[in-house]
C-alpha cells in the first residue's frame, strides 16, 4: 500500500442512515487546525479530497471515502473550535456518540495532536471520551516539520504523562504533511488493520 486511492464519498450527520459496505474504516480526528486535511491528502496521492482551510471547524459532517482496498477513510470534525456554538457542538457529540457505538468494531482511530504544543484541555477530554469505545486507536503527532526539538520534547512528555495517570497507552507516531515523514509508518498500519479485519 502506497497511498490509498478514493472512489466514492458519501456525507453524513446520521451515521444510522448512511449506506456503507461492511468494509473496515479507518478514522482522523482532532482539534481544529491540527493539520487533519493535509495528512488525508498526504495519504491520498493528494487528490485534495479533504479541503485544506485557514478557517478551522470547516468539517460539519462525517466524510466516508471509499477506497480500492477496500476501506472506508472517514474524515471527521474537529474538536475544541471555540467559535461553534453550543448547540452545535452538542449535534457533533451526538453524532460521533452514534458513529462510535455503531463502528467501533470495524474501526482503526487515528487521533491528531499538534507536536508544537502539549496536550490541550480539549484533548484530554477527547482522550478521556474514547476510553469508553474499543476502537484500534493510534495518536499521530502532526506539523514535525514546524516543531522545534524542545517543544517536541515537551508535547511527548505532556502524552506521557497523560498516558501515565489515565493507565493509558496508544501507539504513537510522528508526521509531516510537507516532508512525508510518518507517511509509510501510517499507510503500514492501516494495511494490517485491513489485512486483519474480520469484518
Amino acid at each position: 500500500m502506497d497511498s490509498l486511492n478514493l472512489q466514492l464519498e458519501l456525507l453524513t450527520a446520521t451515521p444510522r442512515t448512511v449506506k456503507l459496505e461492511p468494509f473496515c474504516q479507518i478514522g482522523f480526528i482532532g482539534r481544529s487546525n491540527v493539520g487533519k486535511s493535509s495528512l488525508i491528502n498526504l495519504l491520498t496521492k493528494k487528490q485534495q479530497v479533504a479541503h485544506t482551510s485557514s478557517n478551522p471547524g470547516k468539517t460539519r459532517t462525517l466524510n466516508f471515502y471509499r477506497t480500492q482496498y477496500p476501506l472506508y477513510l472517514v474524515d471527521m470534525p474537529g474538536y475544541g473550535y471555540a467559535k461553534v456554538s453550543k448547540t452545535e457542538r452538542e449535534k457533533w457529540g451526538r453524532m460521533l456518540d452514534e458513529y462510535f457505538s455503531l463502528y467501533q468494531e470495524r474501526l482503526l482511530l487515528f487521533i491528531l495532536l499538534d507536536s508544537r504544543h502539549p496536550l490541550q484541555p480539549a484533548d484530554r477530554e477527547f482522550l478521556l471520551y474514547i476510553r469508553s469505545f474499543s476502537m484500534s486507536k493510534v495518536i499521530c503527532f502532526t506539523k514535525i516539520d514546524q516543531s522545534g526539538q524542545k517543544d517536541l520534547a515537551v508535547s511527548r512528555k505532556s502524552l506521557a504523562q497523560f498516558f501515565a495517570t489515565t493507565g493509558t497507552e496508544y501507539q504513537v507516531l510522528e508526521s509531516s504533511s510537507k516532508t512525508s515523514k510518518g507517511k509509510k509508518e501510517l499507510l503500514s498500519i492501516i494495511s494490517d488493520f485491513q489485512t486483519n479485519y474480520k469484518g
